[in-house]
């Protein structure tokens, strides 16, 4: 089951250029799953952040998971990344701005952390 889920796009991240996170969005938009972006750039929180995601995205086989250059969408404020949004039914249903603040230590948080966020956004 995990295998046929991965190969629909489904508990894997994966990346995405802004117009083909528009595209995914659209195309889950009747489906029932999630698509989480994750708006990252080069620093370190971003990069921790999403290895963490990759790391959780198999236990959440309803949501497509996509990383793009926050560089890329136009955002250049670095305080401000990395960014999750969480869409459901094609709706924007979270916006998730500097995403890191969401735990107690914002610089120091372990994949456990961003498990219990993932659950917490996506299973709602």
């Amino acid at each position: 089951l995990r295998r046929v889920a991965e190969k629909r796009g489904l508990g894997v991240l994966r990346d995405a250029t802004p117009e083909e996170y528009v595209d995914i969005v659209e195309q889950q938009a009747d489906s029932g799953n999630c698509v989480a972006v994750v708006l990252v750039d080069q620093g370190f929180l971003s990069q921790r952040f999403v290895s963490c995601v990759d790391a959780e995205a198999a236990n959440f086989g309803q949501t497509v998971f996509l990383r793009v250059s926050a560089d890329e969408c136009g955002f250049c404020d670095a305080d401000v990344i990395p960014i999750m949004l969480v869409y459901r039914n094609g709706q924007l249903k979270h916006n998730l701005v500097r995403v890191v603040d969401q735990f107690a230590d914002p610089r120091n948080f372990e994949q456990q952390d961003v498990g219990r966020l993932l659950k917490k956004f996506l299973l709602k």
